[in-house]
């Protein structure tokens, strides 16, 4: 069984989470309302997956995902983000330097999350492959 914390205080999503991980093998949530609570989890538990609702204004998401940044011991895993009111592009420039699965609009929570559960059950490597792509690039040439 793999935890999967959540940082997120909408009711709604964390019932829809739930929901979701009840109708797929191997993925447990846990929930967290507090910040610290989250980064201290990340840090003795050191989960391969993490889902943090980027829209939730009262979780203090800026102040985790710096915490998150600065501290080499939480890039261990990735984390799916959930989002509402932004844009992908502006949300993917304030997220630079955590290792994202996956951006996910609220609205598709349903649809999206049990698939990105399915492609990381069948290719859990996919974790821990932070920036493979930069690294394979530039060891090609052209001749």
């Amino acid at each position: 069984m793999r935890y999967v914390p959540v940082l997120s205080t909408d009711g709604e999503i964390n019932r829809n989470i739930e929901k979701i991980c009840a109708n797929i093998e191997d993925f447990e949530p846990v929930f967290f309302s507090d910040k610290d609570a989250f980064v201290h989890y990340l840090n003795y538990e050191i989960p391969e997956i993490d889902i943090i609702n980027y829209s939730d204004s009262e979780a203090h998401i800026d102040q985790t995902l710096e915490a998150i940044k600065s501290d080499p011991w939480l890039h261990y895993g990735g984390s799916v983000i959930l989002y509402r009111d932004i844009n992908e592009p502006e949300l993917n420039e304030q997220l630079g330097g955590v290792n994202i699965i996956a951006l996910i609009h609220t609205s598709r929570l349903n649809a999206y999350l049990p698939r990105v559960f399915h492609v990381l059950n069948q290719n859990r490597s996919i974790l821990f492959q932070r920036d493979i792509h930069a690294l394979l690039q530039s060891n090609l040439s052209g001749t």
